[in-house]
């Protein structure tokens, strides 16, 4: 599957989408294939669905703080693993 934003360029509606409207989709690669080659859309561009930075944060309290007992040594036992 691939997610993309897309154009409909043929003479009639592409999955609910007007000519000439774009939309954002994933579709399933021989799909969307088929659908370019038969000239109903055209891809715009490749979506990468990510967070961006700052835009997210865990609730107060969803994570545990360093003294909690399943931290306790983490970082000594990376370490460790490390070497």
């Amino acid at each position: 599957m691939s997610f993309g934003e897309y154009e409909v360029i043929g003479r009639r509606l592409y999955r609910g989408h007007e000519p000439g409207s774009i939309f954002e989709a994933r579709l399933e690669r021989n799909a969307e294939r088929r659908a370019i080659r038969r000239g109903d859309i055209r891809l715009l561009r490749v979506v990468q669905p990510k967070l961006q930075e700052g835009s997210f944060a865990f609730p107060d309290g969803w994570l545990p703080g360093h003294e909690h007992p399943d931290h306790r040594g983490a970082e000594r036992r990376l370490l460790h693993e490390r070497e």
